[in-house]
C-alpha cells in the first residue's frame, strides 16, 4: 500500500488539565498579585509554547504505512499492523499511534533510529464487516 503522512495530531488526555492550570495560576497571580505566581505561570507557559514547534519537527520525515489487515466479523479482535518509516536524518522519539473514535487502540514507540522503521500492530474489536484495501 501507498505511504501516508501522518494525518492529525491530537493532544493528549493532560492537555485539559494543563489548561486549567495554567487558567488557575494566572488567575491567582492576577487577584493576589503575586510575582511568584506570574513567573512560574509564563514559564509553563513558555515551555507549553516551545513543545508545539518541537513536536512538528518530530514528526517531520515520519510516514506510516498500512499493511494488509485480515478479515473479521463484529465483534472478532482485528489487528491494524502498521509500519513507522523514518525518514529523516534524525532519530525519531515518543510516537504514539491511535485508533480515531477508540481510546483502547493505541500503541507507543519510543525510539525510531535515522532512515529505518518500526512496526506495530493496533488491536480492537470490530464494529462492522467490510472490505479494507
Amino acid at each position: 500500500m501507498k505511504a501516508r503522512k501522518l494525518p492529525l495530531i491530537n493532544p493528549t488526555a493532560g492537555f485539559a488539565g494543563l489548561l486549567f492550570v495554567l487558567g488557575a495560576m494566572w488567575y491567582a497571580g492576577s487577584s493576589q498579585n503575586n510575582a511568584a505566581v506570574y513567573l512560574l505561570f509564563f514559564a509553563l507557559t513558555a515551555v507549553f509554547l516551545v513543545s508545539i514547534p518541537h513536536t512538528l519537527i518530530n514528526l517531520a520525515g515520519v510516514t506510516v504505512r498500512l499493511e494488509s489487515v485480515q478479515p473479521a466479523f463484529v465483534g472478532q479482535e482485528v489487528s491494524l499492523p502498521l509500519e513507522i518509516m523514518n525518514d529523516s536524518r534524525a532519530t525519531r522519539h515518543g510516537i504514539e499511534l491511535a485508533l480515531s473514535g477508540s481510546n483502547r487502540a493505541r500503541q507507543r514507540i519510543d525510539y525510531i533510529p535515522a532512515h529505518e522503521a518500526a512496526r506495530v500492530t493496533l488491536r480492537f474489536p470490530a464494529r462492522q464487516r467490510a472490505n479494507i484495501m
